[in-house]
């Protein structure tokens, strides 16, 4: 898989017995633990699309414990080994890990269904609508067009 610089995925754990599951998400001790500002679900219907949406100074570690998402990254930033190239990520509870997007690339995600999913964000700073650009699904600066 090809990936976008400052990217990552890793496995996390989980632990199942009869009583449900417990799945790791984050720790304050972690390496990958950028800090501090707000936790937060997304639910996505099965075979919707959100995008495109870039933060200019927040960094997020997410998991989808639930159901199942396919993220699309696209690096835009002219400094980067990964400028203008996207990836490709499906994360659910099979694929379950701890994924980063780093501040200054575009993502847009689908459920995958077969109903809804739940993306768990922790961001290290809190939602402020000043720091976040968006594009229309379909635009001219993403070389990456859904299948819906």
């Amino acid at each position: 898989m090809r990936k976008l610089e400052g990217v990552f995925w890793e496995p996390k754990q989980v632990i199942s017995d009869g009583r449900g599951a417990v799945l790791h998400h984050l720790r304050s001790d972690d390496p990958r633990f950028a800090g501090f500002g707000e936790i937060y679900c997304s639910a996505i219907p099965a075979g919707v699309v959100r995008a495109w949406k870039l933060h200019r100074k927040i960094c997020q570690r997410m998991t989808v414990p639930v159901g199942k998402v396919k993220f699309v990254l696209y690096d835009p930033r002219k400094d980067s080994s990964t400028h203008g190239q996207t990836q490709e990520i499906e994360l659910s509870r099979e694929n379950h890990g701890l994924f980063g997007i780093p501040p200054g690339v575009w993502y847009g995600f689908e459920g995958l269904g077969p109903r809804e999913s739940l993306i768990v964000n922790c961001a290290n700073q809190p939602h402020d609508p000043g720091e976040v650009e968006r594009l229309p699904l379909e635009n001219d600066v993403i070389p990456w067009r859904w299948t819906r």
